[in-house]
Order: C-alpha cells, then sequence, then structure tokens
C-alpha cells in the first residue's frame, strides 16, 4: 500500500507545518500487533516494549494537524467490559480511540480556506470521521455542540445540561435504574455522555484542587478543528470557508450571536436554536422575536462562569421581552448573567413547553410573576444570586414537574400578600435539587427537618443565610457584613429546640450551609437522619464544633466521603478526632479554618485518601 502525505502548510510565522503518516490504516494496526518478532523499518525490536510500556510492533500512526503544532495517535484498543466502567462502551468490539501523544501545546497557525480543505483530505480527518460515523444520533449532536465554544474554552456541565434538554437530546428513555418517575435523570444521562467523551478523549476535564467530581471541560484544539468541520457539513452552525463561526443561518436551523458581527434578519422562523457566543452588549432590536415561533433554545446569557474575568451581558432596553409570547415552542430560555432585567412579562404564561428558566445573576431582578404558575412542564428554575428578590410568588408552589429549583428566598416579607413560604413546597414531589436564601429573623432551624423530610426525592440541598433582598438596603461588602451578622445573631436568638428527631432525609447526598448562624450543628443533623449522606460543604459562619447538644460526649459516625471547611474562624478539631468521626472520609478541603488542626493536606488545603496512601 502506497503512503500518502499531506501537503506542507506554512503557519502565519512562514513556518512549514508537515503531516507526517505511516503506510498503515486504522484497521492494520491492530493485525500488525500480532505479527511475528522481527525489526521494524526503525530498527526497533517487534515484541520488545519500549519505555512507554507500548509494545514496539504494535504501529501507530503519528499524524499533524495542519492547523496545529501538535501530534496525535490514533489507535485501537480493546473497551472494557467491565459494568462498573466511567463510560461503558455500547459494543464490546474494537473501538478506535483518540489519545494525545503528549501535552498538547499549540501554536497560532494559518486558518485560511486552503488549510481547512487540506486537513479535510487529510488521513487523520478520515479516522476522526470513522470515529464519529459510530457514535449515536444523540451523541453525534452532543459532540458537534462544542464546535460553537472558542478555542480553549471552559464549558461548565450545567450550561451543557441545560442546552442539550432545550434540543431534546437527553429525553430520557424508560430505564429499569431510574426516580419514581420511571425515567433516568437529564443530569444522569448527560454524565453518561460526558464520561464517554472523556473515555474518548474528545474533551478532558478541568479539575480544580484536585475535586474528584468534573463539571468542566475543555476541547482540545485539533479535536476541535476537526469537530467544526464535522459541523459545517452537517449544518449545526454556520462556520465560514476557514472555519470561523458567522451569525448566518441560511443553511442551518441554528443562529448565534457574535460580538463583531450582526445577525440577519430574514427567515427568523427557521430558527430553532439562539446562541449568544460572545455579544455582551445586546443593543440591536428584537422586532423579529415574533417571527421566532419555532425556536426551542434561546440562549441570551452568559455561558462562561459568572466568577471568570469577564462583565455580565446589559441590554438597551426590555422590550423585547414582549415577543417571547410568540414561541410557545421555546424549552429553554437563558438570560444568565444578563444585568436590566427587572421582571419577566405576563406574557411568559405562553411558554407552555419551556422546561428550563435560567435567571441566575439577574442581578436588576427584583420580582417572578404570578403567571409562573402556566409553565406546568417547568423541571429547572435557577434565580440563585438575584440579590434583588425579596420574596417568592405563591404560584411557584403549583409546578408539580419542577426538579431543580435554585435560589429560593425564604423571608419574612408579608406586605407582598400572599407569598411561598419553604413549607409550601412539599407538594413538589420530583424535586431533587433546592437550594434556599434565608432572609429571615424567625427560620427555625430545628423545625428545619419538618419540611425537608417531605421531599421524598431531595438529594441536594444549599441553605445560605443573611443575604438576599437586604442587598437592597446598602451596597459594599463593608455594610453587607455588617447586615449578615445582624440577622444572624437575630436567628440565633429565635431558635427552637423541640423537634421530632424521628423524621429522615431519606436520599439527601450532598448537604451545603453557608454562613450558618449556630454555634453547634442542629439537633435533628446526626446520621440517622441522613443516612445517604456523603457530601458535607460548611463554609462561613459562627460554628465551633461539629457536634450538637444531643451527641457531646458520645463517638459518632458518619458515612461522609466529602467534607469541605471553609472560613470557620471558631471551629476546633484536629485531624484525629476528624478521621474518628468520619471514618470514611476520602477528600478534605479545608481553608482558613485556623484551629482545624494537624490535617495532612497540600498547599491547596486538599487531602486525598489515595494520596496518603
Amino acid at each position: 500500500m502506497a503512503s500518502s502525505t499531506n501537503p506542507s502548510l506554512k503557519s502565519n510565522s512562514g513556518q512549514v507545518l508537515e503531516a507526517e503518516e505511516t503506510t498503515h490504516s486504522i484497521s492494520t494496526v491492530t493485525h500488525d500487533s500480532t505479527a511475528k518478532n522481527g525489526s521494524d523499518n526503525n530498527g526497533n525490536r517487534r515484541g520488545t516494549k519500549n519505555k512507554h510500556g507500548r509494545s514496539r510492533n504494535q504501529k501507530k500512526k503519528v499524524l499533524c494537524n495542519p492547523l496545529q503544532g501538535a501530534k496525535f495517535r490514533v489507535s485501537i484498543r480493546k473497551t472494557s467490559k467491565n459494568k462498573d466502567s466511567a463510560a461503558p462502551p455500547q459494543s464490546h468490539h474494537d473501538v478506535p480511540v483518540l489519545e494525545t501523544e503528549e501535552a498538547i501545546t499549540t501554536r497560532a497557525c494559518s486558518t485560511d480556506s486552503d488549510a481547512y480543505d487540506q486537513l479535510k483530505q487529510s488521513s487523520i480527518f478520515r479516522d476522526f470521521r470513522a470515529i464519529f460515523e459510530g457514535l449515536d444520533l444523540q451523541r453525534k449532536n452532543c459532540l458537534l455542540s462544542f464546535a460553537v465554544f472558542p478555542e480553549n474554552a471552559v464549558v461548565q456541565k450545567r450550561l451543557l445540561v441545560y442546552w442539550w434538554i432545550g434540543e431534546g437530546l437527553l429525553d430520557p428513555p424508560p430505564s429499569s435504574s431510574t426516580n419514581t418517575t420511571g425515567e433516568k435523570t437529564v443530569e444522569k444521562i448527560a454524565t453518561e455522555v460526558l464520561q464517554d467523551f472523556m473515555a474518548k478523549r474528545f474533551i478532558v476535564p478541568v479539575n480544580r484542587k484536585r475535586k474528584t467530581v468534573v463539571n468542566r471541560f475543555k476541547m482540545d484544539p485539533i479535536l476541535r478543528s476537526l469537530v467544526i468541520l464535522l459541523a459545517r457539513e452537517s449544518k449545526f452552525f454556520d462556520y465560514d470557508s476557514s472555519g470561523e463561526l458567522t451569525c448566518k443561518y441560511s443553511g442551518s436551523e441554528r443562529a448565534c450571536l457574535i460580538d463583531s458581527e450582526k445577525l440577519e434578519s430574514e427567515n427568523q422562523e427557521k430558527i430553532k436554536t439562539l446562541f449568544n457566543v460572545s455579544r455582551r452588549f445586546l443593543d440591536f432590536t428584537f422586532d423579529w422575536f415574533p417571527k421566532m415561533r419555532n425556536v426551542q433554545v434561546l440562549c441570551l446569557g452568559m455561558w462562561w462562569s459568572s466568577g471568570e474575568d469577564h462583565h455580565h451581558i446589559e441590554v438597551k432596553n426590555t422590550e423585547f421581552l414582549k415577543g417571547l409570547k410568540s414561541m410557545e415552542s421555546l424549552r429553554l430560555l437563558s438570560f444568565h448573567g444578563i444585568s436590566g432585567i427587572q421582571g419577566l412579562p405576563v406574557s411568559i404564561s405562553k411558554l407552555r413547553n419551556l422546561r428550563i428558566l435560567d435567571l441566575k445573576a439577574c442581578y436588576n431582578l427584583e420580582i417572578l410573576p404570578k403567571e409562573i404558575k402556566s409553565l406546568k412542564m417547568l423541571t429547572h428554575l435557577d434565580i440563585s444570586e438575584c440579590y434583588l428578590l425579596d420574596h417568592m410568588p405563591k404560584e411557584l408552589a403549583s409546578l408539580s414537574d419542577l426538579q431543580v429549583l435554585k435560589g429560593f428566598v425564604v423571608t419574612d416579607i408579608i406586605s407582598h400578600g400572599n407569598y411561598c413560604s419553604l413549607a409550601d413546597l412539599a407538594g413538589l414531589k420530583k424535586l431533587r435539587k433546592l437550594s434556599i436564601n434565608v432572609n429571615s429573623e424567625t427560620f427555625s432551624i430545628e423545625e428545619l427537618l419538618t419540611t425537608l423530610s417531605k421531599f421524598e426525592e431531595l438529594e441536594k440541598l444549599k441553605i445560605a443565610w443573611g443575604g438576599g433582598s437586604k442587598a437592597k438596603e446598602s451596597t459594599g461588602p463593608g455594610k453587607t457584613m455588617v447586615r449578615q451578622k445582624s440577622l444572624l445573631e437575630k436567628v440565633v436568638r429565635k431558635q427552637k429546640t423541640k423537634v421530632d428527631r424521628a423524621m429522615e432525609i431519606k436520599k439527601l447526598q450532598k448537604l451545603d450551609l453557608q454562613c450558618f448562624p449556630l454555634k453547634k450543628l442542629p439537633d435533628w443533623l446526626i446520621p440517622e437522619n441522613l443516612k445517604n449522606l456523603k457530601k458535607l460543604y460548611i463554609r462561613g459562619g459562627g460554628l465551633n464544633s461539629l457536634s450538637n447538644k444531643i451527641q457531646e460526649g458520645e463517638i459518632i459516625k458518619w458515612d461522609v466521603e466529602v467534607l469541605h471547611l471553609k472560613y470557620l474562624s471558631e471551629l476546633k478539631i484536629n485531624w484525629s478526632e476528624l478521621k474518628a468521626m468520619f471514618p470514611k472520609l476520602s477528600y478534605l478541603e479545608k481553608f482558613k479554618c485556623p484551629k482545624v488542626t494537624f490535617c495532612p493536606c497540600d498547599g491547596s488545603g486538599v487531602w486525598l485518601e489515595s494520596s496518603s496512601n
């Protein structure tokens, strides 16, 4: 078989980039690995192993992307039949896997149309296409969605889950390993897809402080170039001849907003997805909103992390919101990080197919309309970091399909008439994730168990004290801290001590307490009531002990595996006491806890059981 070689390309700096190929196809890699011992063309003895532990008789294809300066290897390897593996394969046949030859270091190269044409004719693209064609339709579309993000962008799982739900890619099939509704959760399906992508090296996890759970991902620039080629072919988004994303959508049902371009103003009825890639100031008119009758995904907000060094998105005016009434097919509406939106129009009641309403970090949002009760199919509502919200509408409790509720405000305010209390949410039988902002002086921590025990599906709970609507009264970090301290002191004085400890939160796996106002844990916070608790986060507040009155003098043992302790200046405990209390602990992260002593943490304040062993 004659060898083929990609033409050499010149980068912007004039450096010649050559694509080196062998004479063997992917299918012959496995064949060669069984060949008899002998010497290859480089003089290496077949049947022996090199310094990397690979048999030298297994030929590999070393490929160089014409657009990047990094090498890549395409090889065949057997997939695992272990049922417990992170990404169970579709079958047990040989599966081609892309593996990095070394840490990827890229340099700027030419991205003109000729370079992309030559990349498209290269064997590396043919090999990658073969792998892509082996994916099911769900995974193909999920993978192509990565092509919209800039090079080396860090993408959050939260965004991917929302987007994929919006496009119907995660509609759960019936399964035996399911929740009470007879379906897998969309988060579980998304996790399986992402684990499969990581196993195939399509994406790499972005870990912080060696955390065991991965919620952020990156795609290698080489693979991104290949995925863009496939996205161009399938018209997933519109790209120009050099592979650059454009605002045009003549051949696609998806359109995007880019900072330097103006969106087309024709054929809006064909748009099913509108994604804001880089526009920070939404100053264009939205008079074409009523024409987008078939749109399913409207993601105008931030996709990047709000903690990153980026500005929020601003809108010139909110007149465009009136056009929402025509979008009856909408499944995802995201205004994440958009400032200037004080409220939603009553016409939101028309969005009867809406699954996800993402209003996170809409700092000017002051009220949720009572018409939200019409969103009967809503499963995810995120109003976290909306600090001007001071109460929840009573109608919120009628959203029976709600599974994720973030940013629920507990308040003492009664001037608004009917407002939703935490107890009112007890009818949300599908609720799995709940985060609460306590803005109340009468909120009883001890009585909290009575309400929480009614959430039979609740798996993750976060409670933060001292924020919320009080942000209206003053600004600046100094005044905020004084306000929080005053509220915490009032909460402490009003706590009750009697509670029925026979109740339990059966499925709770993660508990996150922020600015906890008491010096000791509440009496109901004991292992007997939280038998499935695996993760415990405590950040800020006046806690000085991890025991409560009931547990004093007793040796208690939790099944918690992951423990985070941060900003607890009064908490006093040493490593041996901590291990005795949490014998199954595998991950500890502590930060600014000066009285938590003798912990074998690294310079980042992290201890891992594996590193200790």
